[in-house]
């Protein structure tokens, strides 16, 4: 993939931008294009928290780069 110069990045920002609401994508000028809506839906988030306790600054980081390591993030 190739990223864009900043030529067209620059030349890009001077476009007109088109601001549509939902009610142009469903009742409006924009109706007629081929537009489905399918669903909306919040997308699900996962938190999984672990507490990482130590005695001293040193045991603690120690334990954090282990479960790092467990997770294959490092």
């Amino acid at each position: 993939m190739r990223y864009p110069s900043l030529q067209a990045i620059r030349a890009a920002k001077e476009l007109p931008q088109m601001v549509a609401k939902v009610s142009d994508l469903v009742e409006g000028e924009l109706s007629r294009h081929a537009i489905e809506l399918v669903s909306i839906s919040a997308p699900e988030r996962e938190r999984r928290c672990r507490i990482i306790e130590g005695d001293t600054g040193e045991e603690a980081g120690k334990r954090l780069a282990d479960v790092l390591r467990e997770d294959g993030i490092l």
